[in-house]
C-alpha cells in the first residue's frame, strides 16, 4: 500500500469506527428510554429507530438496516425486545435444520438412480411440462369460446323470451314448441 492509499484507509476505518459507536451509542439512549417508559407493550424495530431518532441530537437516527447488520445494536434491541430474541432463535433454528443439497459426481447415485439418469429425467419432465402448458394453452381457448357461445346463446333465448312475452301480452296466439 500507498503512503496515500493507507491514510485514505485509516480514514475509513475511523469514520466505520465512529458511525459504529454512534450507532451503539443511539441504541443505547433508546434502550434507556425504553426502560424508563415502560410501557409493557413490545415495541418493534422500526418504533426503536424512530426512538432512536428522538434521542438523537441531531435527529438523524439509526437506520433499520443497523438494527439487523450491527450485533452490538442487535442485542441491546433485543434485551429491550425479548419476543424479537425468541423469534431470532426460532429463526437460526430452521436455517440449521434445512436440508442442504447432496452434490453427487457422476458416478455416485442419488437414492438409487445415476447422475446420467437424472439428468434425462429432469429434461424428460421439462418436455412434459411445456407439452401440458401446450395443451392447457389450447383447453383454456377452447373454453373461453364455449363461454363466449354459451353466453350468446343466453342473450338470444332471453331477446326470444322477450319477444314471447310481448307477443302474449298483445294476445296473439303461438303454439307452443316441442323439444
Amino acid at each position: 500500500m500507498t503512503k496515500s492509499s493507507c491514510g485514505s484507509y485509516h480514514k475509513i476505518n475511523e469514520f466505520n469506527e465512529k458511525t459504529h459507536n454512534r450507532s451503539v451509542r443511539l441504541a443505547k439512549l433508546a434502550a434507556a428510554k425504553v426502560e424508563l417508559e415502560k410501557t409493557n407493550t413490545e415495541i418493534d424495530r422500526k418504533a426503536f429507530v424512530q426512538i432512536t431518532i428522538e434521542v438523537d441530537e441531531e435527529h438523524k437516527g439509526i437506520s433499520l438496516m443497523t438494527v439487523y447488520r450491527n450485533p452490538e445494536v442487535s442485542e441491546i434491541f433485543e434485551s429491550i425486545c425479548p419476543k424479537e430474541a425468541e423469534k431470532k432463535e426460532k429463526i437460526k433454528g430452521l436455517k440449521s435444520t434445512s436440508h442442504k443439497r447432496k452434490k453427487i459426481s457422476s458416478k455416485e447415485q442419488y437414492e438409487g438412480i445415476s447422475r446420467t439418469k437424472l439428468i434425462e429425467l429432469i429434461e424428460d419432465l421439462r418436455k412434459l411440462n411445456t407439452e401440458l402448458k401446450e395443451k392447457l394453452d389450447g383447453v383454456s381457448s377452447e373454453r373461453s369460446q364455449l363461454l363466449k357461445q354459451n353466453s350468446h346463446q343466453v342473450y338470444i333465448l332471453d331477446k326470444l323470451q322477450q319477444i314471447l312475452n310481448k307477443l302474449q301480452t298483445e294476445g296473439k296466439y303461438i303454439p307452443e314448441i316441442e323439444g
